[in-house]
């Protein structure tokens, strides 16, 4: 797997201004409940171009690390990281809560470093490579749900697959995860598509849509898949309970 290394693809600009956006959030330069300096400033900060910057804002917002408030800026609300929950059942919510039939599934994967973001959730360094994927869930042709994974390459070797012959990506990204896991953390909001995800889901700028992550657990409790769905709620019944314990 070591030779895999020299095939590693540069991040888009945007993922590396999120990355470092990420990182300083998460080691409070930008403290908790303050508001982030203004778009020009910040593009002078991390050297790139407003627009890169946006496309980067739209990212941490979408992740609930920033909130927009509108005439008055970006707002930083980064939530101390939560435990795994030990959930009944672990399913992929793109197919389990589909009203719909979703008939086809298009997978785009490559192996890459992981992102700021994903070594911290996934407890992997910067030298670890992991398995990323776009998956677009389609119900007569149309675009129903759009899921995000990485996993890493310590679950493919529990598995024995071998990246270079990656032969049922299908399989592994829709069901496999789940069976293997044995916790998870999760978290659900609503958002509105914008930017690459408004492309990737083919819909219009700003339509809502149903946001679920998840960082899957396995037996010993350790993270190995880092999952961002995103639902149409047209074609989705997502309930939850709370339970006191």
């Amino acid at each position: 797997m070591a030779n895999l290394a020299d095939g590693f693809e540069k991040l888009p600009t945007y993922l590396e201004i999120y990355n470092r956006l990420y990182t300083d959030l998460a080691e409070r330069v930008f403290e908790p409940g303050s508001r982030l300096p203004g778009e020009m400033e910040l593009a002078h900060r991390y050297g790139t171009g407003r627009y890169t910057l946006r496309q980067a804002l739209l990212i941490l917002a979408e992740d609930g690390l920033i909130v927009k408030q509108r005439g008055s800026g970006n707002y930083v609300c980064l939530r101390p990281q939560r435990k795994a929950s030990d959930p009944t059942e672990i399913v992929n919510p793109a197919l389990s809560y589909a009203i719909c039939t979703v008939d086809a599934v298009s997978i785009q994967h490559n192996f890459g470093p992981p992102t700021d973001v994903a070594q911290r959730k996934l407890h992997i360094g910067p030298k670890d490579f992991v398995l990323a994927a776009n998956c677009a869930y389609r119900s007569a042709s149309q675009i129903v749900a759009h899921s995000f994974v990485q996993i890493t390459s310590a679950f493919l070797k529990q598995l024995g697959v071998e990246p270079s012959s990656l032969q049922h990506a299908d399989e592994l990204l829709k069901n496999t995860l789940y069976v293997h896991a044995k916790a998870a953390d999760v978290s659900f909001r609503a958002i509105r598509a914008m930017g690459e995800l408004a492309w990737r889901m083919e819909a219009q700028e700003g339509e809502p849509v149903l946001y679920i992550e998840q960082v899957l657990y396995g037996r010993g409790g350790e993270a190995f898949a880092r999952l961002k769905h995103h639902l149409f709620p047209a074609h989705y019944d997502v309930s939850f309970s709370v339970l006191n314990k």
